[in-house]
């Protein structure tokens, strides 16, 4: 990869297999970051990750469910054993679901589901993730 100006760094990106998350990690890569990224999707955060080391960079695919406690902590801990420090945290992960309905015709199950995944995902990452970024001396968190 071309750039140095993050080499030495650690990022985890949520919702790295796809969009803006996809887009975050290739930016990432480009400017010499170690890069970890975390999807429910297996198959396209694999995709950006053998892309990010067919270009020369440093990547890793973590199969992650973001609004579970402990699959995120395992994410955060998988990432600082394999790269040593974690630096910038980038809480991308969000969206709706197809069953998604106005209010007044939705369930109680559905508010839910978009809250665990658009607010307490974040929160998990950032409850894990901050630490380690501390114990690093320092960086950034993008929510």
């Amino acid at each position: 990869m071309s750039g140095a100006r993050l080499s030495g760094k650690t990022v985890l990106i949520t919702g790295g297999g796809s969009g803006i998350g996809r887009a975050a990690c290739l930016r990432f890569a480009a400017e010499g970051a170690n890069v970890a990224l975390v999807d429910i999707d297996a198959e396209t955060g694999e995709q950006v990750a053998n892309t990010i080391l067919s270009m020369g960079g440093s990547a890793h695919f973590l199969h992650t469910d973001a609004s579970d406690a402990d699959s995120v902590e395992a994410a955060i801990n998988a990432t600082t054993s394999r790269f040593g420090r974690l630096d910038v945290l980038y809480n991308n992960a969000g969206g709706s679901s197809p069953d998604e309905r106005p209010v007044t015709e939705s369930t109680h199950e559905i508010f839910w589901k978009a809250i665990r995944l658009n607010l307490y995902s974040t929160w998990l990452f950032c409850h894990y993730g901050i630490p380690h970024i501390i114990m690093s001396g320092g960086g950034s968190v993008i929510n």
